[in-house]
């Protein structure tokens, strides 16, 4: 799955987020190598409820338990995006 296919999900489900980390350091210009995409998500349970939705539609294993602390892995070797607890 390509990062592209995460965010244009969020964005399809129209999921208030920011994009942080090395991937948005990688969009502001800078030479940093990283494969990760590292999400925060606005908090309201509206918001959440459409982030759910979107994890849903991308097959994501998530417990909504850990959604305060929840951490998405992109797999290169099964092509699947995995919710957990860091």
């Amino acid at each position: 799955m390509a990062i592209a296919d995460l965010i244009g999900t969020l964005v399809k489900r129209e999921v208030e987020f920011v994009i942080v980390g090395g991937m948005a350091a990688i969009l502001r210009g800078t030479p940093v190598n990283t494969f990760d995409l590292d999400v925060v998500y606005e908090r309201s349970s509206e918001n959440i409820e459409r982030l759910l939705l979107a994890l849903d539609e991308l097959q994501v294993i998530a417990q909504p338990e850990l959604f305060s602390r929840l951490v998405l892995t992109v797999s290169a070797e099964y092509g699947a995006v995995r919710g957990a607890a860091p």
